[in-house]
């Protein structure tokens, strides 16, 4: 069914991915490693070491030189995910995460999985996207707006707010993707990424190349296995499912006239 999927897929884009050059990852050293630690917060993944005992590692003075050493040596994990392949056995434990539900806002049955990841693959994600913003903004186009584009949500409502007062608009839609993030097609996802952001595909290939251990909390050490979707919680899951729309973005362009724009996956169009 994979197969199938992605021989699918790979035939509506005709021409070769461009190659990538690693130089654009140097970029990627201790001090972007510090910088990443420093404006990481939340709670840990599995291992229980939060993002202030990462901090303490990284970034406090307590251990001198050691600290600059360790600082390095993730920055070189963090290059390495973006510009070779990686046996995923490698890398079970870094891509682990602590497994809790949160009740949805709007529907008391509802529940949101929320995967906690390890607080080292936070930083190095964090890391990561900063390095390859632009990129990602370019990919994801004007009307994704979930790319990292500054006061993404503020212009998309102010837009549509405009375009629904004009004069020759008679409807407006407003849609909801049911379970989204949790739904989406790996396959799929990974080789439009792999086409439309290829700079950011070996690091999402090595994320998510292998169904991931959700471990549920409380449950002594049992967990589940997440095979499809990006992890809500995994601070490239945003990008990644936006760059995953833009195919549908663009589909829906040329079937309607409408004006349309999107955050992650809520979406709206506004038109005759």
């Amino acid at each position: 069914m994979e197969k199938k999927i992605e021989n699918s897929i790979q035939s509506k884009y005709s021409q070769e991915c461009p190659a990538v050059e690693s130089v654009i990852f140097q970029q990627i050293d201790e001090a972007a490693i510090y910088k990443a630690a420093k404006n990481t917060s939340g709670s840990a993944g599995p291992t229980l070491v939060d993002a202030d005992g990462w901090q303490h590692l990284l970034c406090s003075k307590y251990y001198g030189k050691k600290s600059v050493y360790l600082r390095t040596a993730i920055a070189n994990v963090a290059k390495r995910l973006c510009c070779e392949d990686i046996e995923s056995v490698c890398l079970e434990e870094l891509l682990s995460c602590r497994l809790i539900p949160l009740k949805k806002k709007n529907d008391p049955n509802g529940v949101r999985p929320i995967g906690i990841g390890e607080v080292l693959r936070r930083i190095i994600g964090k890391a990561v996207m900063s390095t390859l913003k632009t990129d990602i903004m370019h990919a994801c186009g004007s009307i994704q707006t979930c790319s990292g584009i500054d006061s993404g949500i503020e212009a998309a409502i102010h837009g549509m707010a405009d375009k629904f007062m004009e004069e020759g608009t008679e409807a407006m839609i407003l849609v909801d993707a049911t379970n989204a993030f949790n739904s989406m097609n790996r396959c799929a996802a990974l080789l439009a990424v792999q086409h439309r952001c290829p700079a950011f595909y070996k690091y999402l290939h090595n994320s998510y190349q292998m169904p991931t251990r959700q471990y549920i909390s409380g449950a002594n050490g049992k967990f589940l296995l997440a095979k499809e979707g990006a992890t809500q919680g995994d601070n490239a899951a945003m990008s990644f499912y936006g760059i995953n729309t833009t195919p549908i973005i663009e589909e829906l362009e040329n079937l309607s006239e409408a004006a349309q724009v999107w955050y992650a996956d809520d979406s709206s169009a506004c038109g005759t």
